[in-house]
C-alpha cells in the first residue's frame, strides 16, 4: 500500500504526464501557425516532426513515471525527498509552459 506522500506525488506524475502531451500540442501548434517558436535548444529540430516531438514529450515523463514508481523502496513505498523536489519543480515548470502556450496561443491573439 502506498502512504499518502506517495500516492500524492504518483497524482503528480501522472499530471507530468499530461501536461507534457499537452505541451507537445500547443508547441506544435503553435509552430506550426507561426505564432510561438521552441524555446529548448535540444528540441528545436524536432519540433517540425509531429511523430518524433510527440514521441519525446510524451515518452520521456513516461520512462520518469515508470522509473521512479519501480525503484521506489518495495517495502515502504516512500519516495526519497530529492525525487518529491524534483516531480515538483517538473510540474511547476510545465504549469508555467503551459500559462506561456494559453497566453501566446489564445490570449495575444
Amino acid at each position: 500500500m502506498l502512504n499518502n506522500r506517495t500516492q500524492e506525488i504518483t497524482r503528480k506524475l501522472y499530471v507530468l504526464v499530461l501536461a507534457s502531451t499537452a505541451d507537445a500540442f500547443f508547441t506544435y501548434t503553435g509552430v506550426a501557425a507561426g505564432r510561438i517558436e521552441e524555446a529548448n535548444p535540444l528540441m528545436k529540430n524536432v519540433v517540425h516532426n509531429p511523430h518524433l516531438l510527440f514521441g519525446i514529450k510524451v515518452l520521456l515523463p513516461l520512462t520518469a513515471v515508470f522509473i521512479i514508481l519501480r525503484f521506489t523502496k518495495k517495502g515502504s513505498r516512500h519516495l526519497s525527498k530529492f525525487t518529491i523536489l524534483l516531480v515538483n519543480a517538473a510540474v511547476f515548470i510545465y504549469a508555467a509552459v503551459l500559462f506561456l502556450h494559453v497566453y501566446c496561443l489564445f490570449i495575444t491573439s
